[in-house]
């Protein structure tokens, strides 16, 4: 074997020396690092749980709706319930309440009323009367009553009468009054009904 001293070839071979040594290094930590690499990605895959293989396809969508929501919309909103024909229709007259079908009964009508004179004949003012007749028919009453100084004999009645007369003379004209009014009022299942006539004095 020969030995050589040039300096120059012993350059050479440290300079080769240092090159794989360097190499070597940065080869050691390539693997380092891509051995790293690979433990946390296993790691994370590890961690991280599966998601449902089914789940993209059962879940619903905005897009889509739920099961059985076709066959709601295809149901026709706006058909009402059906029902007897008969409720809908508006009530009649006859079936308003408190409307029995049948009418009011009519107020009682006084046919005719009328007294013998309107100027009572007096002799003196102080306790003479003069004498009067009255006559009156009626229809749809059943009471009468005959008043003096009132419009409604039924309230202050001077006499309860029959509903008609040919010629009543229970009542006189009292002379010390100038004037006085007489009613006749009669009632029948309608309501009452008056009527009134009035006398004046005349001194003779």
């Amino acid at each position: 074997m020969i030995e050589s001293n040039d300096p120059a070839d012993a350059e050479t071979v440290a300079s080769t020396v240092r090159r794989r040594i360097v190499w070597g290094y940065v080869g050691g930590a390539a693997l380092i690092a891509v051995a790293v690499l690979l433990a946390w990605w296993a790691i994370a895959n590890g961690a991280a749980p599966a998601a449902p293989v089914s789940s993209a396809s059962t879940a619903p969508t905005a897009s889509s709706p739920p099961v059985g929501s076709s066959a709601a919309s295809s149901a026709p909103a706006s058909d009402p319930p059906s029902g007897p024909a008969s409720s809908t229709e508006p009530p009649t007259a006859g079936d308003a309440p408190g409307n029995t079908g049948a009418s009011a009964p009519a107020s009682p009508l006084i046919d005719a009323f009328a007294v013998s004179t309107t100027s009572a004949q007096c002799a003196d003012d102080r306790s003479a009367t003069a004498a009067l007749t009255f006559t009156w028919s009626a229809t749809g009453a059943d009471d009468a009553w005959i008043g003096v100084g009132t419009t409604d004999a039924s309230v202050v009645p001077s006499a309860a009468v029959p509903v008609s007369s040919d010629g009543y003379a229970g009542l006189a004209f009292d002379c010390r009054e100038e004037e006085q009014l007489y009613t006749l009022t009669v009632r029948g299942p309608g309501g009452t009904t008056s009527s009134s006539v009035s006398v004046t004095r005349s001194l003779l």
